[in-house]
């Protein structure tokens, strides 16, 4: 069986797509509750109308529901949200929210994922376009590719850095996601060695 050649630009959307996706997770779980409680203490009604009649009755109790409140109310909710972020640590300006930034980052990774293991399929009559137009076959598509990218083992690349004290470029390898950290080297070669060594195993 042949096995085929990974590249590097492969193996590093690979892992910006882990790590994007990582970090939604991330954001989702800490913003999430806080945010459904500022909508609950809002006691916002439900008031969006569809041909003349209350889409929903009652208050709104879940931040993913303010859509149905007055446009007063969700404004109201959006500034104080914005005040719960900022002291939450993110840096966002009002009216953007950390968790749709931090989904549109996985979305732009994900379609970066395709782009580049793409070539992978294309003897199959694949048609990349395809998939941006069912979002379940894409995210088949990129689970596959992960689970695929995962059984071929760690994936290892090389990180360049710049020594200010010795004014001079060192290099380290790092493994996929953040689970293997080398040691700096001014010494390429030898740093190339070492990925070799790994990538061996």
């Amino acid at each position: 069986m042949n096995v085929p050649n990974i590249t590097q630009d492969l193996w590093d959307a690979y892992e910006a797509y882990l790590n994007a996706k990582q970090d939604e997770v991330k954001v989702t779980k800490h913003l999430t509750p806080l945010l459904d409680d500022l909508a609950v203490s809002l006691s916002m009604e439900k008031t969006l109308e569809i041909k003349g009649k209350k889409y929903e009755e009652g208050l709104i109790m879940h931040n993913d529901d303010v859509y149905l409140a007055s446009e007063e109310d969700a404004m109201r909710f959006y500034k104080e949200a914005h005040a719960i972020y900022v002291k939450e640590g993110y840096e966002v300006t009002l009216n953007y929210c950390p968790i749709l930034i931090a989904h549109s980052q996985t979305i732009a990774a994900k379609q970066r994922l395709v782009e580049e293991s793409f070539y992978l399929v294309k003897s199959t009559g694949l048609k990349k376009e395809a998939l941006f137009y069912n979002l379940k076959r894409l995210d088949e598509y990129v689970d596959t590719t992960c689970r695929f990218l995962k059984s071929m083992g760690m994936c290892y690349r090389i990180e360049e850095g710049y020594d200010h004290v010795n004014s001079e470029t060192i290099y380290r390898v790092v493994g996929c996601n953040n689970e293997y950290s080398g040691e700096w080297c001014n010494n390429k070669k030898d740093v190339q060695n070492e990925k070799n060594a790994l990538d061996e195993k």
